[in-house]
């Protein structure tokens, strides 16, 4: 492979990186405007959770585990 093509592909994956950050944020901003009060009561609980407790979830969820 030339470092060329592996820049290529690097940055074409970032490219889908960031698209789908964008469409995220999107959705957020989208959630917040239909329902402020519990897009807030979320976000906050949310924030109180501690790193390992939203890996263990993602991991748990990926997986199929309830």
């Amino acid at each position: 492979m030339t470092s060329l093509f592996i820049a290529d592909s690097l940055w074409a994956h970032l490219d889908q990186v960031n698209q789908s950050f964008a469409q995220a944020l999107l959705r957020l901003s989208e959630l917040y405007a239909r329902d402020p009060k519990n897009y807030k009561t979320a976000i906050k609980y949310i924030a109180s959770l501690q790193p390992a407790q939203v890996c263990n979830d993602v991991i748990f969820k990926s997986r199929g585990t309830p």
